[in-house]
């Protein structure tokens, strides 16, 4: 299931069985717990509603549903939820205008992951 960053995704649970299931929501073994803020679930269970979604909140969820009468096996589905329009910068430009004068002179050096960083041929 894809939804957009800051929209809104619908994980619906489709179950099939005797009377109303009693459903669950997992996503990396934790169980969702709507907060009624940004995490919705419909009475029943069935539909998880996440609001202004995240990169955060891609990733694998479970639901899972069990018999009401809980004499059979939980049945459990997966639902994959991708965010599209995520953007990752892969590059940044930034300009510093240092002025001063310093006695003695100074030098000025830029550290890129604690790696001294080369001039630049473009500056």
């Amino acid at each position: 299931m894809e939804a957009a960053e800051h929209g809104t995704a619908k994980l619906r649970c489709e179950v099939e069985g005797e009377g109303q299931p009693i459903m669950r929501w997992m996503r990396n073994g934790q169980e969702v717990v709507p907060d009624g803020l940004r995490v919705f679930m419909d009475r029943d269970g069935i539909v998880l509603t996440i609001a202004d979604v995240s990169v955060d909140d891609e990733g694998n969820y479970v639901c899972e549903a069990q018999s009401s009468s809980g004499y059979s096996q939980p049945i459990s589905r997966t639902i994959t939820l991708n965010i599209l329009g995520k953007c990752q910068p892969t590059s940044r430009t930034i300009t510093l205008n240092l002025l001063g004068k310093c006695q003695p002179t100074s030098r000025i050096l830029f550290l890129k992951n604690l790696q001294k960083m080369l001039p630049s041929k473009f500056s």
